[in-house]
């Protein structure tokens, strides 16, 4: 669905909020393929919060999650909230 919105008619903290609802209605499928395989990012997302709360966190602590993904060593570094770091093989 395309929306025309004319500036006249509306502010433009409005307009950025019908983009971001209209954004955040997209399903994302986003896959890595590397030398014959395939990774999700979802589910490497997923593991990755999975270990962090193995390793004695809460998932409510993350509030910013950044991931490295290296396949050639079939691997994801992460940083939460920009301190804590590990990886996840995958």
């Amino acid at each position: 669905m395309t929306r025309t919105v004319k500036a006249k008619d509306t502010s433009v903290s409005q307009v950025k909020k019908t983009v971001a609802r209209t954004v955040t209605k997209c399903e994302e499928d986003i896959y890595i393929q590397f030398a014959g395989h395939e990774w999700k990012i979802t589910d490497l997302a997923d593991k990755i919060k999975d270990t962090y709360v193995a390793d004695g966190h809460k998932i409510s602590a993350i509030k910013k999650l950044t991931v490295y993904v290296k396949p050639e060593e079939k691997k994801a570094y992460y940083v939460v909230n920009e301190t804590e770091t590990g990886c996840v093989e995958f």
